[in-house]
């Protein structure tokens, strides 16, 4: 579960004794009626109560130090780590000594890719940190080799795939690289970036939300059906256009087709695509996929 920050307010509030109904939710937090839903859903394993059409959390649960939450919100971002990296499992081991029970009680079926070479991505991180250049060697998708030389902004997982998004010195333009294809042997050097374009850039990279920020926002049609339209998760690139008993509408925005395919793989059978040249190309991706 992704928290929001109208989320996280909603459930301080909890903890603070305060009680809501769905209709309560959606105006103090000016969100739709499905969201408020879903903030409820999401949260009733924080041991939410109703009583008639609101919900509160009783006196016991709010007793909970505040330590308590850290420690399981530390073990939750470890789980996620070793599922990412399981050659830090030994290190967790040694390093968090009191946190066997809390890493127990994960589960998970998040298909983080594993990182291959923990090197590169430590040398990527310092780049990123330190706010110097790199330069490597690179293959893209059309097996073509060239050298970049990019100022480092950050490294984002999606659909289970690791990427970097930097800004391209020679194109003077943010644009996303596959982890998996950025050779090893790369040297770190000066940006040559002012102070002033520097903070621009690190200001853009604090609000990317996604690994093709350059490109294009996109939009399209959606609808849910089934298990998908029962447990889907809206979010703020998707607005709902129409709700009944049997379906979900809803328009949602993305940058990449990558990201709006996700979606779709996740949900199959239960969504249908509207936009033809989408559905086909979707068709195809499929196919090849069933081919190998």
């Amino acid at each position: 579960m992704n928290v929001g920050t109208k989320q996280q307010k909603l459930i301080k509030l909890f903890y603070q004794g305060e009680s809501f109904s769905t209709k309560d939710i959606e105006k103090k937090f000016e969100v739709s009626q499905r969201t408020a839903q879903n903030y409820i859903r999401d949260l009733k394993h924080i041991g939410l109560e109703k009583s008639g059409i609101k919900y509160f959390l009783p006196n016991k649960f709010r007793g909970i130090e505040i330590h308590q939450s850290v420690r399981m919100q530390t073990a939750l971002m470890i789980a996620l780590s070793q599922k990412a990296i399981p050659q830090l499992k030994q290190s967790v081991k040694e390093n968090f000594k009191e946190l066997p029970k809390e890493l127990d009680i994960f589960l998970f079926d998040i298909s983080l890719q594993e990182i291959k070479n923990e090197n590169l991505f430590a040398d990527v991180s310092e780049a990123i940190i330190k706010k110097i250049a790199i330069e490597f060697a690179y293959t893209n998708r059309y097996n073509e080799s060239s050298t970049k030389n990019v100022y480092p902004l950050k490294i984002a997982n999606m659909g289970g795939l690791w990427y970097l998004l930097a800004y391209d010195l020679k194109f003077e333009k943010i644009k996303t690289f596959s982890m998996d294809n950025i050779s090893t042997s790369f040297m770190m050097q000066e940006s040559y970036l002012s102070y002033a374009e520097m903070t621009k850039l690190q200001n853009i990279s604090k609000n990317i939300n996604s690994p093709w920020f350059n490109d294009e926002k996109k939009e399209t049609i959606l609808t849910f059906i089934g298990i998908a339209k029962k447990y889907i998760c809206l979010d703020e690139n998707m607005q709902v256009l129409k709700e009944d008993e049997k379906r979900l509408k809803i328009k949602i925005s993305y940058y990449n087709e990558i990201e709006l395919f996700n979606i779709i793989k996740k949900w199959l059978p239960d969504v249908i695509v509207e936009d033809i040249e989408i559905k086909e190309r979707f068709e195809k991706i499929l196919l090849q996929f069933l081919e190998k």
